[in-house]
Order: C-alpha cells, then sequence, then structure tokens
C-alpha cells in the first residue's frame, strides 16, 4: 500500500476514535452527575430521616415533661438530654429546642462547629416547613413539633447536621465512579481502535488504491484490484463516483454559461441605464424649468395650484431617476470621485440650513451639533458628502412624523464621524440585517405612504465604501434610528491645495 493512503488512513481512524471518545467521555459525565445527585438526595433523604427519629425521641420525652403541668418555658436542664443525644449519635452538627417565638430553649453543639444559625432556621422553618433546604451555614435540618396536653404546638425539637457529611459521600462516590469511568473509556476505546481498522479504514484505503488506478482515458472502466473488486459496497461507492464526476463536470459546464449570460445581462442593463442618464435627466429637467417659469407669470389660484403640481412630481420623478441612474453607475463600475479641499463647517451647516428648513416645516425640532474639534478643511467629494448626508436625512424628515431630527459631526482619528438621528418608529430588528439591501423597505407600506425607490441607503453605503469608509445603523422601535456615516477625511493645513 502507498504512503499517501496509509497516512489518511490513519487520520480517518484517530478522527473517529476521537469522536467517539468525546461521545463515551460526556455519556459518562452525564451518567455521573445524574447518578451523583440522585445518591446526593438519597443521602439526604436518609440523614433526614435518622435525624428525624433521634428529634421524635427527644420530642416524646418533653412532652413527657410537659405533662407533668409545666410550661415549656419552666423546663430546666433539657440541655443534657441534647447533648447526650449529640454523643450517642456521630455525625450530628447539633441539637436544639426552638420556641415558636423563635428563641432556643435549649440547645447542644459539636465541637468546633460553627454557632447554631437561630435566625435563620426559625425564618426557615417557617417559610419550608419541618424540612427545609440547606441553610445558609451549609447544615441541613430536621424539627419535629413539641405538643402541650391540649395537643397545641409550643416548641419544635431540630436536629441538624453538616452538609459536609453528604459532600464526603458524594466525592466518594465520586472518586468511584471516575475509576469505573477511566477503565470503561479505555476499553471501549481499544476495541474501537480494532474495529475501526478492520472495518472502515481498511477497505477505505483499498478504496483508495483502486480509485487511484484509474485510467482518465477510460473512466469509465473499474480497475482489476481483487480487495475492491470483492467488496460489492466498495465497487458501488467506485461507480458512484465515476458518475458524480461526469455530472459535476456537466453541470459545471452548464453554470459557466448561465454564469456569463448573466454577467453579460447585468452589464449591459447597468451600461444602458448610465448611458440614458442624459436622454432622461435633460427633457425632464426641461419640464421643471418650464414649470418654475409657469409659476413666474400672473396665474390665477387655481392655474398657480395646478403649475406647483406639476414641480412636486417632477422633482419627486427626478429624485427617483437620479437614484436609479446613479444604482446603475455603480453598478456599472463608473462612479468617479473627485476629491477637493472642502471647507467643512460651511458645507455642514448648508446641509443643515437646507433640510433644517424643511424639518421646521413639518413642524419638528432640529439640531445641529458640530464638534470643536472638527478640521476646518478636508479632501473630499463635496458632491457625494452632500449627497450622503442628503440622502439620510431625507429619509429621517419622510418617516419621523413627531419629534426630532438631528445632524451631529465629530472629529475622530483620521477622519469624520457624521450621525443623522430621528424619532421616528424605529426599524424592526429582523429587518436590520436587509437595511442597506437595494429594493428594500421594513414595510411594503410605507413605501406607499411615502414614496421612494428603496434605494436611498444602499447608495450611501456604496458611497461610504468608495470613500473609503462605512456606515452603520441602530435603532429601537417606537424611539428612532441614527444612522453612523464614518468617513477616512484627510484634514487639510491652511493654505493646503
Amino acid at each position: 500500500m502507498s504512503e499517501a493512503p496509509g497516512r489518511w488512513r490513519w487520520g480517518l481512524r484517530r478522527r473517529i476514535v476521537a469522536v467517539a471518545a468525546l461521545a463515551l467521555v460526556l455519556a459518562l459525565l452525564a451518567s455521573t452527575l445524574a447518578s451523583r445527585a440522585l445518591a446526593t438526595s438519597q443521602m439526604r433523604e436518609a440523614q433526614q430521616d435518622r435525624a428525624q427519629a433521634i428529634a421524635e425521641g427527644l420530642s416524646v420525652q418533653l412532652q413527657r415533661i410537659l405533662s407533668l403541668g409545666l410550661g415549656i418555658d419552666e423546663v430546666q436542664g433539657f440541655d443534657t438530654q441534647c447533648q447526650e443525644a449529640l454523643t450517642a449519635h456521630q455525625g450530628l452538627a447539633y441539637v436544639m429546642v426552638l420556641s415558636e417565638a423563635g428563641s432556643a430553649l435549649a440547645r447542644a453543639a459539636t465541637d468546633g462547629s460553627a454557632p447554631v444559625p437561630v435566625a435563620a432556621l426559625s425564618a426557615a422553618l417557617a417559610q419550608y416547613g419541618v424540612r427545609p433546604p440547606e441553610l445558609p451555614d451549609g447544615s441541613h435540618a430536621v424539627a419535629v413539633p413539641v405538643r402541650d396536653l391540649a395537643q397545641t404546638v409550643v416548641a419544635h425539637v431540630v436536629v441538624g447536621f453538616p452538609g459536609a457529611l453528604l459532600d464526603e459521600a458524594s466525592a466518594a462516590l465520586m472518586r468511584t465512579h471516575a475509576v469505573v469511568g477511566l477503565a470503561t473509556l479505555a476499553l471501549g476505546l481499544g476495541v474501537l481502535w480494532l474495529a475501526m481498522s478492520r472495518l472502515v479504514t481498511r477497505p477505505v484505503a483499498q478504496l483508495v488504491q483502486a480509485m487511484n488506478e484509474i485510467d482518465p482515458s477510460a473512466a469509465h472502466r473499474v480497475p482489476s484490484v481483487p480487495a475492491v473488486r470483492e467488496d460489492a459496497d466498495l465497487v458501488a461507492i467506485h461507480d458512484a463516483v465515476l458518475r458524480l464526476l461526469a455530472r459535476i463536470a456537466e453541470h459545471e459546464s452548464a453554470l459557466v454559461r448561465a454564469r456569463d449570460e448573466a454577467l453579460q445581462a447585468s452589464r449591459l442593463k447597468s451600461e444602458f441605464l448610465a448611458v440614458m442618464s442624459h436622454e432622461l435627466r435633460t427633457p425632464l429637467n426641461a419640464v421643471l424649468g418650464m414649470a418654475e417659469l409657469l409659476e413666474c407669470t400672473p396665474l390665477d389660484e387655481r392655474q398657480r395650484h395646478f403649475a406647483g403640481h406639476l414641480r412636486q412630481g417632477g422633482e419627486a420623478l427626478l429624485a427617483v431617476v437620479n437614484d436609479v441612474l446613479d444604482m446603475a453607475s455603480i453598478e456599472a463600475g463608473r462612479l468617479q470621485l473627485d476629491p477637493q479641499p472642502v471647507d467643512l463647517v460651511p458645507l455642514l451647516e448648508s446641509v443643515g440650513a437646507l433640510h433644517g428648513t424643511l424639518v421646521h416645516t413639518k413642524g419638528l425640532s432640529w439640531s445641529l451639533v458640530l464638534d470643536p474639534a472638527l478640521p476646518a478643511r478636508v479632501q473630499a467629494d463635496a458632491l457625494r458628502l452632500r449627497q450622503i448626508l442628503g440622502n439620510l436625512l431625507s429619509n429621517a424628515l419622510k418617516f419621523t412624523e413627531r419629534g426630532a431630527v438631528q445632524l451631529e459631526a465629530m472629529a475622530m482619528p483620521g477622519g469624520v464621524r457624521l450621525s443623522v438621528r430621528d424619532s421616528g418608529p424605529g426599524i424592526p430588528a429582523a429587518f436590520m440585517p436587509h437595511l442597506f439591501e437595494a429594493f428594500r423597505q421594513a414595510d411594503g407600506s410605507a413605501r406607499r405612504r411615502h414614496g421612494g425607490t428603496g434605494l436611498g441607503l444602499t447608495i450611501v453605503r456604496r458611497l461610504a465604501l468608495a470613500m473609503g469608509g462605512d456606515v452603520h445603523a441602530s435603532s429601537v422601535e417606537g424611539e428612532g434610528t441614527t444612522f453612523t456615516v464614518e468617513l477616512p477625511l484627510p484634514a487639510l493645513k491652511d493654505g493646503q491645495a
């Protein structure tokens, strides 16, 4: 057998054994934890039953004393009986008589043990009954009521045992499980190692040898390797691999042709839309210009109303055409940036003044926040920077019915961080991964109410990436949305061009 198949065979066997070992370890660990939990519960119940029997014996002694007509507060010297119970029964932490008022009438504790938690014990008995859960000091307790001649509960005999008693037994159980588990794991892995060699890796290595001897000029023929030909399953796998390779080659050719055709169609579409830019915009601008001139002529109120609608509709159509053509230019690879020295603050103030007026017209609050540390001049494409801010502010204004819109510009190392915040309806968390996809809107009804192509945010993302930056969004439904654009705009010194 050749060297390469041998290396592959050992690697496969080791991987299978490793996976099986992990499964065995997890199974043993789960079994150990389940056994520990069950055993600890059983040991706790056994210790509680033992403590209850001791407490019942002391309760009977107290009730005999009370049958003489004494009150529970008049009983003296019962500490001795408590100490005798501790001495007679190993493994107890304390024995005490607890009155209904929560005070200890008699008590005894093992030497070296922590003080009896009287307050915690009283609260636990009141909340959980005669078998409360583990106390704050780690001990466990069982209480038995003491009744007077009128069968009224006047006190409780409480017997406690330390939690360390259960911990020691649990640790011993874990050690036993660990020894048995390791022995089982070693035996299982040994058997599995031998089984893998005979049942899996050796036949697979034979199949590899047969595949290596296939003649590419006669791939339909199976080489005469007796070890493989005698195994019907391996022969079936070998023949299936040959058929699969032929189908893959055929499908790959078809996919390559389909991909080339799709790319060609996409390029033609993008080039067509990019070339149509002048043909679409020129007549549309002429319509808008004539509408504006018409509004400057003497018109009655009705005619002026019609002319205004004509101009507004043309402007809306021009915005849609601009978005589509910008997207087409980007996809066609015709987007060209023109970085020039730009006075940053005046540019931001002019954008803020334009959109601030629109915000106030809608009855919203507007604020422009400029970081004093902003550079005075930067190297940037002013037109594309205005387009990014305009798209984000138009989006905020479009979807915000009440509240405020804010534009904030902050300096950051090597660039500028621009944030647009609004108090609109917010964006559903499920839609956030699709926010910057073309022609996508979180709510289809929003397109009918507010219009738009669904390309604005896509164009913002593409422009930001083209300028070496990126854009991010954060939103809380019902509270608003924040878009943050980080752009690496190099700062220019005074007089630097």
